[in-house]
């Protein structure tokens, strides 16, 4: 409910480790997301599914951007869905699935 309230998703991430469970939440909301290198850590983004920036002018820039330019927000919204159904558990669960079957034997 919180995410349909939002046009862009900010998480500025500078430490910590581990999958970003917050950012893959917004994307699959088909929310723009602005983060930082440390949070796009271990995902497979690019500029059109997520901004990554790594000053604070630039997040600053970016979220500005996106608010006001409806068609940027649109594409990088309609590529974060996209991106983050690569995440969903079923297709995760399913390449562990060959992995294990593969290890087995």
């Amino acid at each position: 409910e919180v995410y349909a309230l939002t046009d862009v998703y900010y998480a500025p991430i500078y430490s910590g480790t581990g999958t970003k469970l917050k950012i893959l939440e917004a994307m699959a909301c088909a929310k723009p997301v602005v983060t930082t290198p440390r949070g796009a850590e271990g995902l497979e983004l690019d500029g059109e599914a997520c901004v990554v920036v790594d000053e604070p002018e630039k997040e600053a820039e970016a979220l500005l951007g996106l608010l006001e330019d409806a068609e940027w927000r649109l594409r990088v919204s309609e590529n974060a869905r996209r991106t983050a159904l690569k995440y969903e558990w079923r297709t995760l669960l399913k390449a562990y699935g060959r992995i294990y079957a593969h290890l087995l034997g």
